[in-house]
């Protein structure tokens, strides 16, 4: 089995980890050279990918299986063309993504449905969170809390607020949850906790989460109707804050996204890019989980520089440069790190495992005092 993932930052670092697990040959293409996954894939292939009758034609030609792995719509569309006519299963729904892409659209999904979401400015009071409507995790995340630094905000929007939201912010534990979808039929997978750095960029992925019975349910059920509205092929992944009000949704995402599905790997022995190959190449769910596979996981991002090591969100990833892939890496079950002998930095995505999430914290302590010992 030959797959070809598009993009090689963070959704093509997560894509090909579980296409090696799977057993799968991989074949990351990117325009740049320097990108993540480019260190760890079996075959990395730097070519421009917006070229209708470029050479990524013959490569992605040669595979089984394609994984876009990139949010550029032009180069969406030139796959999705591209693999209709070549007959090779693309894991896209591009209906779906045209939704969950656009955090307006999504928004008024919600309300459509009846589900709870922040309130939007004026309705809600400051502090406001203002996030850019078509931009995916948190770029671009700003907390205004007086009226004078909205003002001064719309300013530097200078004529563009069209292509912002403006919403109540609001505190709490993130949670995460990923559903399949495929022909009518939808799944709900596990929910996993997000805990986020200053920059409100997801630092750590963790499983099981600390989530009551109720509002677990209730997350559940949210993610399998938003699914149902979609008619959902494929997988789609929820975003959502636990608050004083209960559950707050935050946005949706119509592909494979990072950390999380790795996380669930771990956890529980579920590949999602496995599900989405039976999806999309015989129309069928996979097989649920196996519970006697649950195990307790860490996944976070760090940054050694300074003498210091520092948890920090996943975009210390995306400009890390090729990673490689270790196992029992200081410690941590699985490790993708940027460190080469002599650098003067480096950063690492680490996973620890364990029976109970207590067992996971003591091996991850461990490790973080071994590492620290060998910082540059």
């Amino acid at each position: 089995m030959r797959v070809a993932i598009v993009g090689g930052r963070l959704q093509g670092v997560e894509a090909t980890y579980l296409a090696q697990r799977a057993g799968w040959e991989t074949v990351v293409l990117d325009r740049e050279s320097h990108v993540p996954a480019a260190g760890f894939a079996d075959h990395f292939v730097q070519v421009e990918l917006l070229s209708p009758e470029g050479p990524w034609r013959e490569i992605v030609g040669e595979c089984d299986f394609i994984v876009p792995a990139l949010e550029n719509q032009a180069a969406l569309e030139l796959l999705q063309e591209f693999a209709a006519a070549a007959q090779i299963p693309l894991a896209f729904d591009d209906a779906a993504y045209r939704v969950s892409s656009c955090k307006k659209r999504s928004n008024r999904l919600f309300r459509s449905l009846g589900l709870p979401f922040p309130r939007p400015y004026p309705e809600a009071g400051f502090p406001l969170l203002a996030k850019p409507a078509s931009e995916s995790g948190s770029r671009g995340v700003t907390i205004l809390h007086t009226p004078q630094q909205l003002s001064a905000f719309r300013e530097d929007l200078a004529g563009k607020e069209g292509a912002w939201i403006m919403e109540e912010y609001m505190e709490g534990p993130g949670y995460s949850i990923e559903v399949l979808g495929c022909g009518g039929a939808y799944r709900a997978l596990e929910i996993t906790e997000i805990h986020v750095d200053e920059a409100y960029d997801c630092k750590r992925v963790v499983a099981p989460a600390a989530l009551p019975e109720a509002p677990a349910r209730q997350l559940e059920k949210f993610a399998v109707d938003i699914a149902a509205a979609l008619k959902l092929q494929g997988l789609m992944d929820l975003e959502a804050i636990y608050t004083v009000e209960g559950l707050k949704l935050l946005e949706i995402d119509a592909r494979l996204p990072s950390q999380t599905p790795v996380t669930v790997y771990h956890a529980t022995g579920f590949n999602m890019l496995e599900a989405l190959y039976w999806i999309f190449s015989a129309n069928r769910l996979p097989p649920s989980p196996r519970p006697e596979r649950r195990r307790a996981v860490i996944y976070e991002q760090i940054r050694a520089q300074g003498g210091c090591l520092e948890v920090m969100g996943e975009r210390v990833i995306s400009g890390a440069g090729p990673l490689r892939y270790y196992e029992d890496y200081y410690g941590a079950d699985a490790a993708l790190t940027s460190f080469r002998e002599g650098a003067s930095g480096w950063a690492a995505i680490l996973i620890f495992c364990g029976a109970s999430l207590e067992e996971a914290w003591s091996r991850r302590r461990a490790a973080m005092e071994a590492l620290g010992k060998n910082c540059p």
